[in-house]
């Protein structure tokens, strides 16, 4: 009799497989729109501070020197 063993993949390399494909899917699916960014709301939280107003004292004081003027250039 003839041993016919068919040749297998080593378990963790199986879950190493899976494992990567289901990375893939996950950001293409990201990248597509299809599942939301991460961190959850990010949006919403840049959005709200780009609508929020400046805190007074955090802008330059007006006594402040202006900016040096540029160098001509030859």
């Amino acid at each position: 009799m003839e041993d016919t063993t068919t040749p297998r993949l080593h378990p963790l390399l199986t879950i190493a497989a899976i494992s990567v494909a289901v990375f893939a899917a996950v950001a293409i699916g990201t990248l597509a729109g299809f599942l939301p960014g991460f961190p959850p709301g990010a949006a919403e939280v840049k959005h709200a501070a780009a609508k929020a107003p400046a805190r007074p004292g955090t802008g330059t004081p007006k006594d402040a020197a202006p900016p040096a003027p540029a160098s001509p250039h030859r």
